[in-house]
């Protein structure tokens, strides 16, 4: 792969990603708290909003990992709910969302 195709795949993923992102939050968020619902989540369970993230982010990370595992040749083979795409788009914005709740901690503190 050329470096330039590498480039256009990491903006595509990206715009990807980011539509996701602002979809999704807007369904979740009752609040103008973005991370409500991993706080709610957290006070429910007597959980950290870290624990909970990692729960989420594992759940989509868990299906990449065993589609390697089972299909390590051809590991698309291995996706069947969502597309590889849609779980990488996830597991993309799941770092941003763990870097929301980093940032949120700090301004707290």
């Amino acid at each position: 792969m050329k470096l330039s195709d590498r480039q256009k795949l990491a903006v595509h993923r990206c715009d990807s990603a980011q539509k996701i992102l602002l979809d999704k939050g807007l369904e979740y968020s009752l609040d103008k708290d973005c991370l409500s619902n991993f706080k709610e989540i957290a006070e429910f369970l007597g959980l950290s909003p870290f624990q909970v993230w990692f729960v989420y982010f594992y759940k989509h990370f868990a299906v990449i990992k065993n589609a390697i595992k089972n299909y390590p040749e051809d590991p698309i083979k291995g996706i069947k709910s969502e597309t590889l795409d849609s779980r990488m788009d996830d597991l993309h914005n799941y770092l941003i969302i763990f870097e929301g709740l980093i940032k949120d901690l700090e301004n707290k503190g």
